[in-house]
């Protein structure tokens, strides 16, 4: 129980349930003794004074540089991924933490497959050319990925966190119920990293207070990283035990388009969509990975490409990976020898906030607002006046769906509110703000497909339910 407990709450919580054990069990053991007595005050650091004295906490080394003048940045505190990949190597578990699996000779051989498989479509990337120097052995080369994100401290502060995973995992919880991870080697799809709390799954890098993490700051760590991942693919790490010899190669950084943007200090993003028919300033385009959205400039040669464009061949389809978005290379690059195409998709959407929190999301609200607005309505909602009855029929039949899993949904009830719709006019937008939300309607709509969609014949419909 506090070991769990110790993995979703703060230091403070855990001393708490431990002086609740020590009440209520007259036989506890000394170091819970111990913890019950730890200050709250000072919780966090009484905890891992006694972590470390009875041997709970990971002997990881912290390595110290220097990001600026002030005192907060002189010193700052962060962990070299080599650090990470030696204490799994040490301990025997880089095979599950990073590739997700449970043996080193199973890991050599997904290895082998991996690359064999990335051969076939990037032939000259150049993590081939360590192969054909004899520097990495491809059995043993592990793939990774950074990912940086914002979000809050226990004090609600503003918080920037860089860390990395494994390319390779476990997969997602549909992949392990079909048995997918079971097939054959050379049918076998290989999991991504998302099963497991990200807790285990994710190596910490540092985390940044926005008050310490300017552009620069954020600039100068991450250039520290790249040279520790340029050591990695080129050096490798050993275990100290076995002699097992490893190498790592950073093989993309994702993110939402804000910490993206961020982190490579793009010239062209989201944030840059022109708000008025002209602007003083024409755009320089809206997406990193193309030239969508510029706007037509003095030059003769720059002409307009309308990011609203989408059909099956936009205006925009020509430019795609063919211009840098940025003015000076991103410190995170530095090392991997990256041609200007490859720098460019180096840089990776975040599948969750996309779909959960970006395509999905809308789709979800839209589709919801189609089902209400549907002419002719649907059977269950013919007897409503107002498009406010018609949400209460849906919103009933919403939670009946979920009594019936006997689960309680993160949104209790579907409006116009929910939908961000205020009127006829306007574009459905959500205005939900969790992840699972969507799922969770989507799984609803889909149920709702199934039941009573598929069966009229509106098309609009129809396609809900397909």
């Amino acid at each position: 129980m506090t070991k769990r407990a110790g993995t979703e709450a703060c230091c403070k919580d855990v001393v708490k349930i431990a002086e609740n054990e020590v009440d209520s069990n007259p036989r506890a053991t000394r170091a819970m003794r111990e913890l019950a007595a730890v200050r709250e005050a000072d919780a966090e650091v009484g905890c891992h004074k006694l972590f470390r004295r009875h041997g709970y906490a990971v002997n990881i080394p912290i390595s110290w540089t220097c990001l600026g003048e002030s005192r907060d940045m002189k010193a700052f505190p962060w962990i070299k991924l080599s650090a990470w990949a030696q204490y799994l190597m040490d301990c025997d578990l880089l095979p599950r933490q990073l590739v997700g699996v449970s043996s080193w000779t199973k890991m050599q051989s997904v290895l082998q497959e991996f690359w064999n498989r990335f051969r076939g479509v990037d032939p000259d990337h150049p993590v081939f050319s360590l192969v054909e120097n004899s520097e990495v052995c491809l059995d043993r080369l592990v793939p990774y990925c950074t990912h940086s994100d914002e979000g809050r401290t226990f004090r609600d502060g503003a918080l920037w966190v860089l860390n990395a995973h494994g390319v390779l995992g476990r997969g997602t919880v549909s992949y392990l119920k079909l048995g997918k991870h079971r097939a054959n080697l050379r049918d076998n799809p290989q999991g991504l990293n998302y099963v497991g709390n990200t807790w285990g799954t994710h190596c910490l890098i540092a985390t940044m207070l926005k008050s310490v993490a300017t552009p620069e700051a954020i600039s100068k760590l991450v250039s520290e990283f790249a040279k520790d991942a340029h050591d990695l693919m080129h050096n490798g790490v050993t275990a100290s035990t076995s002699g097992r010899h490893i190498w790592m190669v950073h093989f993309a950084t994702k993110g939402d388009l804000p910490a993206l943007a961020k982190l490579a200090k793009f010239t062209r993003t989201f944030g840059h969509a022109p708000k008025a028919a002209s602007s003083r300033k024409p755009c320089e385009g809206v997406c990193w990975l193309c030239l969508a959205g510029q706007e037509q400039g003095d030059s003769l040669d720059r002409v307009a490409l309308p990011y609203e464009d989408v059909s099956p061949q936009p205006v925009w389809r020509h430019t795609i990976r063919k211009t840098l978005p940025w003015v000076d290379t991103p410190s995170i690059l530095e090392g991997l020898e990256l041609d200007d195409e490859r720098s460019i998709t180096f840089f990776q959407t975040d599948f969750f906030h996309n779909v959960h929190l970006g395509c999905l999301k809308a789709f979800c609200s839209s589709a919801l607002v189609t089902v209400v607005e549907a002419e002719p309505p649907l059977p269950c909602m013919a007897h409503c006046g107002s498009v406010d009855a018609k949400f209460a029929v849906l919103t009933d039949l919403y939670q009946e769906y979920f009594r019936s899993r006997k689960r309680k949904p993160y949104i209790s009830e579907l409006s116009r509110d929910t939908c961000c719709w205020p009127q006829a006019s306007a574009c459905p937008a959500a205005k939900w703000n969790k992840g699972q939300a969507t799922t969770e309607i989507a799984r609803f709509l889909d149920w709702l497909g199934d039941r009573t969609l598929a069966g009229t014949d509106c098309r609009k419909l129809k396609s809900i339910a397909a």
